[in-house]
């Protein structure tokens, strides 16, 4: 629902909410992907691996204070 209001005011292609966890995989809270160019949806391939080389996930990963 966030993302889909942010959505009007702001147009973009695609968007992940998602909650870090100590360990583990993020889990996706909301995503919104308008669809790929490369066939492929972009979210899927996040979650797939690439969140590894996300900033925020290596910042909560090195025991950054908790906040946005």
């Amino acid at each position: 629902m966030l993302i889909l209001l942010l959505h009007q005011w702001l147009p973009f292609d695609n968007a992940l909410a998602a909650l870090y966890p100590g360990e583990g995989v993020p889990k996706p809270l909301e995503e919104y992907d308008a669809g790929s160019r490369w066939g492929t949806p972009s979210m899927l391939s996040c979650l797939d691996g690439l969140y590894l080389l996300d900033p925020f996930y290596q910042a909560c990963q090195e025991g950054l204070p908790s906040g946005l």
